[in-house]
């Protein structure tokens, strides 16, 4: 069963799959887990040999000799050959590819004992590519502005019982409209402010400049 997390970047799939992947009680109730971080640049092969190295760690076992040598085939039998008959959880981390489904799905062998597989990614069509095997899709949505502004005073007042300065309103609005409802952008902007003297201009300065950050930070998720 495949369990999706969509969402534009910023607004916390990662984290979220990662607190279920790490639950106590998901961790006592398989016998195999792997968190896989794909990119833009993985390719199938490499995925794989991933798995296994993974897996195999997890268990205190070296990988099959001649892993980095083999095929892509042969790697899949390797996975399947190591998941056999037992229940597992595997996640892939910010997928891009619409045809990772495509390309992976015959090295899931289904044991038909529960086992699970989580995707994060900001691509609707790679959600909707394992629809067959769809155990749920979970849509994060972007923050309303009003709990936009409540994190960010969080954040970035902390010191003032996250109450904003009278000469801070304005400019804070500014800065957390730009950050587009997105919880990551908000965390690391506040917490980036916080350490910041209470000055209108230097708050200003900052704003002006804050799209091109915005995007690099992006970027990384």
């Amino acid at each position: 069963t495949v369990v999706s997390v969509v969402a534009m970047g910023g607004q916390g799939k990662t984290t979220l799959a990662k607190q279920v992947f790490n639950n106590t009680k998901v961790v006592q109730h398989f016998d195999c887990h792997a968190w896989i971080t794909v990119s833009e640049q993985s390719n199938r092969e490499g995925l794989l040999r991933d798995m296994l190295h993974k897996l195999y760690k997890e268990k205190g076992k070296e990988p099959p000799e001649g892993i980095n040598q083999m095929d892509c085939d042969s790697l899949v039998d390797e996975v399947r050959k190591f998941l056999q008959r037992k229940p597992y959880v595997i996640a892939f981390d910010d997928v891009w590819n619409k045809h990772f489904w495509n390309e992976i799905e015959v090295a899931m062998i289904d044991n038909k004992n529960g086992s699970k597989i989580i995707i994060t990614t900001r691509i609707v069509d790679v959600v909707n590519a394992c629809k067959k095997f769809s155990g749920g899709v979970h849509k994060l949505e972007e923050l309303t502005k009003e709990k936009s502004l409540d994190l960010f005073n969080k954040r970035a007042f902390h010191d003032l019982k996250e109450c904003c300065p009278e000469n801070l309103k304005d400019i804070s609005s500014k800065i957390v409209e730009k950050c587009k409802g997105l919880p990551l952008a908000i965390v690391v902007i506040g917490d980036l402010l916080s350490c910041k003297d209470r000055d209108a201009f230097q708050w200003s300065e900052f704003s002006e400049n804050l799209n091109s950050e915005l995007e690099k930070e992006s970027e990384k998720h």
